[in-house]
């Protein structure tokens, strides 16, 4: 192809020659006349290549589509349908923000629907899902990690909770009961330490960038720490902190996921809770 293009330029700059020196008019006007044959030559060859790239082309076009056709048909159908992306602002909220009551813990139970977000999920194979847990009716059972995640903070405050009362959480987990203090112990532990690791990897997963300003220092922060003290450590500036309150964070709608999640939840009497 290359050599055909070169010798296309060499022959275009050969369409027209130089006179030589001395020579009269007329002979340069013959000079100067296009040499029609080498003209017929390279057209006949741009006819004759030009099927060629067009082929050419096709090929290429073809090969291409078919990989794209092929990488998007071995992507697995996803279980969960498009949740919709919503601006959201970070506020403290006192209800979450308690120490342990009845009240306080009912809300955090509440952000799971019912089962814990164990979902059932019918003919799992053709998602590409690996087994989830087998029932001995029905379809396996498959947890949302967002939810997981919701349960292991929920774990962490409960343990924070008691160790400030010297106590130990409340520990659910199937067989519990029929183990001794000391293994209940070990488990405790095991499961706590589970849900740092766990936490940590989901925050870390989502990876929320969103710029933080800061805000004023809370009145309550001020009481306990001295404005004074803190005017001092800010080169007497009025202090100042990022607490993350008031800044709008794009988010999946929570309530769209709850709702899916709670349509789709294992069977009551299923007897599993994520």
């Amino acid at each position: 192809m290359l050599g055909f293009l070169d010798y296309w330029r060499q022959e275009a700059q050969g369409l027209y020659r130089q006179v030589p020196e001395g020579e009269d008019s007329s002979s340069r006007e013959r000079h100067n006349t296009p040499r029609p044959t080498n003209l017929h030559f390279v057209v006949q060859k741009i006819y004759e290549v030009a099927p060629f790239l067009l082929l050419l082309n096709l090929v290429f076009a073809t090969v291409w589509t078919a990989q794209g056709l092929l990488h998007i048909s071995k992507r697995p159908r996803a279980v969960i349908p498009d949740i919709p992306i919503i601006s959201t602002t970070f506020d403290e909220n006192a209800t979450f923000m308690a120490p342990a009551s009845p009240e306080s813990d009912a809300a955090w139970e509440a952000l799971r629907p019912k089962g814990g977000g164990a979902i059932v999920v019918p003919n799992a194979k053709a998602y590409g899902l690996k087994p989830g847990i087998p029932m001995k009716t029905g379809p396996d059972v498959y947890g949302i990690s967002m939810f997981h995640q919701l349960h292991c903070l929920t774990v962490l405050r409960a343990s924070y909770y008691a160790a400030l009362n010297g106590t130990l959480p409340a520990f659910t987990q199937p067989g519990i009961e029929l183990v001794s203090e000391e293994k209940k112990l070990m488990l405790l532990r095991g499961h706590t330490a589970h849900c740092f690791d766990y936490v940590r990897q989901g925050i870390m997963c989502a990876g929320d960038l969103t710029i933080e300003s800061a805000n004023e220092f809370p009145e309550k922060w001020l009481e306990g720490i001295g404005e004074d003290a803190l005017r001092e450590k800010y080169g007497g500036h009025k202090p100042v902190l990022v607490d993350g309150w008031g800044i709008k964070h794009q988010c999946r709608n929570f309530g769209e996921a709850w709702d899916w999640t709670s349509r789709n939840r294992v069977p009551d009497g299923s007897g599993v809770v994520l």
